[in-house]
């Protein structure tokens, strides 16, 4: 394990990232085989305690499973788990300003900043030493290197996380020192308080909106408009209101108010834990020098609606869900700092170059029984033989004709998803192909020496759940390692009709794990994306320059 844990350490000292480049929430680096990795930011989660309303004990309990990482924690951050616990505040949210500096006292007076830092180093007021520089991460030491080993290097792959090691050698001190001031200044904590409401006491907001619409309309005839067209615009308005009060009056609002700080590891903190507290490691305790900066605060309200099919409490988490992912959303468009990196999956052919299939032909139609179990994504090309080997043309595999095979029952849930069927309705049961410069063409001849399509696929893990709609633009960033730079190699767009439901994907997953396989033939089956088949990922047009180990970045 020791082995294991120094080779990881060592590997980490392909950071390149500049220490001045805080801008940006992950770190770069590039490992010897060009595989692109990254670093992710850390998250601590607060729940601010509210005075009680309707159905309060079923929201603080919704809160509780949000922050189970098998479920609905943000999963492009690692959970910092500093255990800050329920904090109470008895200040206003919707007074900001007051708001935000009550937290800010209580911050500084609970030294939140210093249990944020002992949580990296994994403080230990009985251990035996206090650090050991020939075993950094050795548990019996008052502080030790292991939770930022662990969170070295991560790729992302549907929320699952996977260290990458390497067995590059370097000073482990010197790194100990680097790898802090990388990983430490992305270390987030967000306060959260909720609120719900219930709708029908708000009905004086219709009553509201109809009389300011009635004061409208008199005010415009006085100033001399057209009494019938002034009529009519506020009979549109009224009607809207009064709609509106109709289809939310049996059910709720759910208001949430989040505060957004960020840890303060600069040159002079780095300076002083390394030349003071590894020494003294208790005063991670009692040190002022320790801080949390503000950043932003965001507020969100979400009407939740009562469904037959789903019991209330099933109803509040899939709202507090859907609301607080809205808040992150909007706390990363308006902050580039908190902003999220996706990388870009490795798109190319996943067809093996030896795969070989004989092809049907009906009614002028190329068919052959291959398709995604395979590897096929659209737009690869394959040689056409007969059994001797004789070359007759090329086939391309035809996008949106091809045959989703890869059914089987998994963490993506896939036999939820609906049947695939043609235009006709019949089931696909083969990949259909286009001729290129094909002649005499026959059922029985191969497809052989397949080729990655001339412009690959390009798709990333992330979706709805992280705001991703048809048509957003996102740059595309690689690094350069000679340089340590992030070049923007251009801009990709996401396509309509196939935007990953990672919603979806969470609330099956979550069934999954709860429980059995016969009470899920009840979770609704999922629309395939346009082409057909099932949507794991989002995928994005618009640059010809883009390859596997790039990452992409939403633009504001």
């Amino acid at each position: 394990m020791k082995k294991v844990l120094i080779s990881l350490f060592l590997s980490l000292s392909f950071l390149m990232l500049n220490a001045q480049e805080q801008n940006y929430s992950i770190m770069m680096s590039q490992q010897d085989d060009g595989t692109c990795m990254y670093m992710r930011s850390s998250l601590e989660m607060v729940y601010l305690d509210s005075d009680y309303f309707p159905n309060k004990e079923l929201v603080d309990a919704s809160w509780n499973n949000f922050m189970d990482p098998e479920r609905n924690f943000p999963n492009q951050y690692n959970k910092h788990c500093a255990n800050i616990g329920v904090v109470s505040l008895p200040v206003d949210p919707e007074n900001e300003e007051a708001m935000t500096k009550a937290l800010t006292r209580y911050i500084n007076n609970n030294k939140v900043a210093n249990r944020i830092v002992q949580r990296w180093f994994n403080y230990n007021p009985s251990g035996t030493i206090n650090y050991d520089i020939d075993y950094p991460e050795n548990p019996e030491a008052k502080i030790n290197m292991q939770t930022v080993f662990e969170r070295g290097y991560y790729t992302v792959n549907a929320g699952d996380e996977d260290v990458t090691m390497n067995s590059l050698k370097r000073d482990r001190d010197i790194m100990i020192k680097e790898l802090s001031m990388k990983l430490l200044p992305f270390t987030f904590m967000t306060f959260t308080k909720l609120s719900f409401i219930e709708n029908e006491p708000v009905a004086a907001v219709r009553d509201a909106a109809i009389i300011a619409a009635r004061l409208t309309r008199d005010k415009a005839i006085e100033n001399g408009s057209n009494p019938d067209m002034a009529n009519m615009i506020c009979n549109i308005a009224e009607t809207a209101a009064h709609a509106t009060y109709l289809a939310t009056k049996d059910g709720y609002t759910l208001k949430s108010y989040t505060w957004l700080y960020r840890l303060v590891w600069d040159d002079e903190t780095e300076r002083y834990f390394n030349d003071k507290v590894i020494q003294n490691p208790e005063l991670l305790l009692t040190s002022d020098r320790f801080k949390m900066e503000y950043v932003d605060c965001q507020s969100n309200s979400s009407v939740v609606l009562i469904s037959i099919n789903k019991s209330f409490g099933e109803i509040i988490d899939l709202a507090i869900v859907r609301n607080l992912n809205n808040v992150f959303k909007k706390l990363q468009d308006r902050n580039d700092v908190f902003k999220v990196w996706t990388p870009i999956l490795d798109f190319y052919s996943l067809v093996s170059p030896n795969l070989s299939a004989p092809i049907k032909v009906e009614n002028g139609v190329i068919t052959a029984e291959i398709g995604t179990k395979e590897g096929l994504r659209g737009g690869e090309g394959f040689s056409v033989v007969d059994e001797d080997g004789n070359f007759y043309g090329y086939a391309e595999v035809k996008k949106g004709k091809i045959w989703d095979n890869d059914e089987g029952f998994g963490a993506e849930a896939s036999c939820y998803y609906k049947p695939q069927l043609d235009k006709k309705g019949n089931m696909v049961t083969a990949t259909t192909f286009k001729p290129k410069k094909l002649k005499n063409t026959r059922t029985g001849l191969l497809l052989v020496n397949p080729r990655p399509p001339k412009r690959p696929v390009v798709t990333a893990r992330i979706g709805t759940k992280e705001g991703v709609e048809p048509g957003d633009k996102f740059k595309v960033y690689q690094y350069d390692v000679q340089t340590g730079e992030l070049i923007v190699k251009g801009t990709v767009k996401a396509v309509k009709g196939k935007i990953w439901d990672n919603y979806y994907y969470n609330d099956v997953r979550n069934e999954m794990r709860l429980n059995s396989r016969e009470t899920m033939m009840n979770v609704p089956l999922k629309n395939r994306d346009k082409d057909g088949l099932k949507c794991t990922a989002t995928t994005f047009k618009g640059c010809k320059n883009v390859r596997p180990g790039m990452f992409i970045r939403k633009v504001k």
